[in-house]
């Protein structure tokens, strides 16, 4: 018997079946690759969706930090302003005269328990006399306070109107002390008026 007709039709049966498998693996690959391919271009899509929220975002941080960068700087710049009219009203202030000074001190003695050393400042200094010594101490009276304010010689530095020593205290009746208490009224309401959203 020949079996060269059924070696031809095993080998043919081979090579169609070695075809099919390799058409499938193609297919396979090509499935894979694809699939692979689908997988990359969703990545890519999600990825540059994100990066564009994300650069939103970031554009946005940065707009908020400007405008904070902003308001500082306008905050900077008012301040500047502030202290420039509180150094040229403390200025004028100072030269006031004597007369006109000694009765705004006479006003703020409330504060004095009256018994204390009292000691001028540097600046404008004139009103300072024993008749000034004398009337605060009226004042004091007038107040039912004890009446006994005495000098205690010099002068306090960087200081325009008065310091009062007492029992271990100091009491700034000064121009400086009224100036600095209106001034944190004012910043506060600047502050206010700054930050209100």
């Amino acid at each position: 018997m020949d079996t060269k007709p059924i070696l031809a039709k095993i080998e043919s049966d081979a090579r169609e079946a070695v075809a099919d498998i390799l058409k499938e693996a193609e297919e396979r690959v090509l499935s894979i690759h694809e699939e692979a391919d689908l997988r990359l271009a969703r990545k890519k899509s999600e990825t540059l969706q994100d990066a564009e929220t994300e650069g939103q975002k970031a554009v946005q941080r940065m707009g908020r930090l400007a405008e904070l960068e902003n308001r500082k700087e306008l905050l900077r710049q008012r301040r500047r302003l502030i202290d420039k009219a509180f150094d040229l009203a403390l200025q004028k202030l100072r030269r006031l005269p004597a007369e006109a000074f000694s009765d705004w001190l006479l006003g703020q003695l409330a504060s004095a328990q009256g018994e204390e050393q009292v000691q001028a400042g540097e600046y404008n200094d004139s009103f300072f006399t024993p008749d000034f010594l004398r009337r605060a101490n009226a004042r004091l009276v007038e107040l039912g306070k004890p009446g006994g304010l005495a000098d205690r010689g010099g002068r306090a530095a960087g200081v325009t109107g008065l310091v009062l020593f007492g029992q271990g205290s100091e009491v700034y009746l000064s121009l400086e002390s009224a100036l600095e208490l209106r001034r944190l009224d004012l910043e506060t309401r600047l502050a206010q008026m700054l930050f209100a959203e």
